[in-house]
């Protein structure tokens, strides 16, 4: 049996990093695995450094401890970009070398800004990231397309790619699993109190939106805002995937509501962008609320028509799983895994990042076809159930254990990867390579 340590936020806290983590914890080992957890804190976008730095001596501590007590054979470390990167390289140093020095170590990174988080960093920085890949037993890429990415970022780096995953929701059969989505779904909106009472009482066939997100402007956030006055204004633009163009024309307003929720992010705070609402007139139809999860998040899931994801870069996000699996049809942007997990026309609506007019258009589309709605709600719960099954990533988890445990990653080639790749990268070895940054002393040999 492999002894593993991950390393990442708790699962009751916010964010697509932690809800991988409780999905992982929550697998069924068998006889396979036993996972330790050893929850970390993410900082606050305004914290300062000293307290990240006493915090993480401390995750230091704590780690070394574990690793001892537990005897640990393999550490698989959650991360993403800018300074949690490099805590988890610390981490990864500290896993190689402290007692004994022959542990395997997995980085696995989340976010969709990782490159550009690469390119942005000097010479030193840069240093720092590829050797940490390299140093690495491997690393685990959320899709093909990240994969690429990082083997050019470090040549030598072993990258696996595991996709996120969504768990069911039911055990029926797929005729019981779409009454049940629906009577729920009723349910649950009566329980809801509407935006606008007055407006829906006008409109009784408004579509509801919802987006679930931090409330980050490289989420889309004001592009959706924006969106939401142009379908009010009543203008009507040609789709992004329509070949056929036309000129702005007024047309009638769409009936719907729009429900952002999340965390306070870069766009502001939840009372900051209700304000915002306001004053751009659209407080009869959006409204702005605060973090959910667990039975919260899937009541709001259950509220809504359509999910919207109008992200600048994502890596492959849990919310939008989270709502196929609902039997929503999702509108998205082709950025990160998205167009991996969405087929446009099919699971839901694709448009360019930062286009408010085909946004709006995809909204309008969706809000004005609830036929098409349930045909894509339908489609998207099926696509999810095929591709992201957490039974699926239990085994290539579970099996990249099992090879990284015993030195058997094979090369690129092998995976079937495109030549591109395979030449960048070579063959290699368990072995850190002889120009890698980590002492001697730390290196791990067979």
């Amino acid at each position: 049996m492999i002894r593993v340590m991950l390393v990442g936020p708790a699962p009751h806290t916010i964010g697509g990093m932690a809800t991988v983590v409780g999905e992982i914890l929550a697998l069924d080992p068998a006889d396979r695995v036993r996972i330790h957890h050893l929850p970390i804190t993410l900082a606050a976008s305004r914290e300062a450094i000293h307290p990240r730095i006493g915090r993480h001596v401390g995750q230091l501590r704590r780690l070394a401890t574990a690793l001892r007590r537990h005897k640990i054979d393999l550490v698989h470390i959650h991360t993403c970009s800018e300074g949690s990167f490099f805590r988890s390289a610390l981490d990864l140093v500290l896993a190689k070398s402290v007692f004994g020095g022959r542990r395997r170590v997995i980085v696995h990174i989340h976010g969709g800004r990782f490159e550009e988080f690469y390119h942005q960093r000097g010479p030193v920085g840069r240093w720092i990231i590829r050797s940490t890949l390299h140093y690495a037993d491997a690393v685990v890429a959320l899709s093909e397309p990240w994969a690429d990415r990082i083997g050019v970022i470090a040549p030598r780096a072993r990258v696996e790619v595991i996709e996120n995953a969504c768990p069911r929701t039911d055990e029926g059969s797929p005729a019981e699993s779409s009454r049940g989505l629906q009577s729920a779904r009723t349910e649950v909106r009566g329980s809801f109190a509407p935006i606008d009472d007055e407006r829906c009482q006008r409109e009784p066939r408004a579509c509801r939106f919802v987006m679930i997100s931090r409330l980050d402007r490289e989420k889309g956030v004001l592009d959706l805002l924006d969106a939401a006055q142009v379908l009010l204004a009543g203008s009507a633009h040609s789709p992004a995937w329509s070949s056929r163009p036309c000129h702005p024309s007024p047309t009638p307003q769409v009936p719907f509501t729009l429900q952002i929720v999340g965390p306070a992010g870069s766009a502001g705070s939840v009372s900051e962008l209700q304000r915002q609402v306001v004053e751009r007139g659209l407080g009869g139809a959006v409204e702005v609320s605060g973090a959910v999860l667990g039975s919260q998040k899937a009541r709001v899931l259950a509220a809504a028509d359509v999910f919207v994801l109008p992200s600048h870069a994502e890596g492959m996000p849990i919310c939008v799983l989270e709502a196929m699996e609902a039997g929503l049809p999702t509108i998205a942007t082709r950025v990160g895994a998205l167009p991996e997990m969405i087929e446009s026309g099919g699971d839901g609506l694709l448009v360019e990042s930062a286009d408010v007019a085909a946004l709006a258009d995809a909204m309008r589309t969706l809000a004005l076809d609830p036929t098409l709605r349930r045909k894509m709600g339908k489609q998207a719960r099926q696509t999810v159930r095929n591709r992201f099954g957490l039974q699926r990533m239990r085994d290539r988890l579970f099996h990249l254990y099992e090879r990284v445990a015993a030195e058997q990653v094979a090369p690129p080639a092998s995976r079937g990867l495109p030549s591109a790749r395979t030449e960048v990268r070579g063959s290699f070895s368990f072995r850190p390579h002889p120009g890698s940054w980590m002492p001697a002393r730390f290196r791990s040999h067979p």
